[in-house]
């Protein structure tokens, strides 16, 4: 049995509106990072001047990935936070770890 590798969450943004996820995932394998990453398009306010991305890569390429030298002048990064998901789960007691013996 092995257990999932985890994903460290990150907020990117500040790409032109016809920027797609896999843009994102592609530059991130020009930066010669070719571990699986995931991407997904968030839908904001001002998706129609810059759009947003959330951004899931292997923990162990976190600090690396959320470094603002990687990424074109301009880009906003940062841990990902949903915080209304966040309040459910907590409300709900969704996802909590399953403790073994």
């Amino acid at each position: 049995l092995q257990m999932a590798k985890n994903f460290s969450w990150l907020f990117v943004s500040g790409f032109a509106p016809e920027t797609e996820p896999q843009d994102i995932l592609n530059y991130i394998k020009s930066n010669n990072i070719n571990r699986k990453c995931a991407c997904e398009k968030m839908k904001t306010k001002n998706d129609k001047v810059r759009c947003s991305f959330r951004l899931g890569v292997p923990e162990s390429l976190e600090k690396e990935i959320n470094n603002g030298d990687m990424w074109p002048t301009g880009t906003i990064i940062n841990n990902f936070m949903n915080v209304q998901s966040l309040t459910h789960r907590t409300k709900k007691g969704y996802n909590r770890p399953v403790q073994g013996n």
